[in-house]
């Protein structure tokens, strides 16, 4: 049988969230994310694809290119209010 990881009641059950939440919550809070920052905070590794879902939650997202020292290009999405 089984041992359950929950305690009776549901006292001490923490409802886990899933990258689309974290990285929404994330840019509320600061208003823009990258693709490193969300590898590096969540390990996800798929931004634009999280990005897609949140437009089409009706989030007002818009994207910038911006270009490293080295000519590396990567993506700022920010989060319009």
């Amino acid at each position: 049988m089984k041992k359950e990881n929950r305690k009776k009641g549901g006292v001490g059950l923490r409802r886990k969230i899933n990258k689309t939440q974290e990285v929404y919550e994330y840019m509320r809070r600061y208003g823009k994310i990258t693709t490193w920052d969300a590898f590096v905070k969540f390990k996800a590794t798929r931004l634009s694809g999280i990005i897609w879902n949140l437009r089409g939650y009706g989030h007002n997202i818009v994207s910038e290119w911006k270009v490293n020292k080295d000519g590396t290009r990567y993506k700022v999405y920010q989060l319009i209010k």
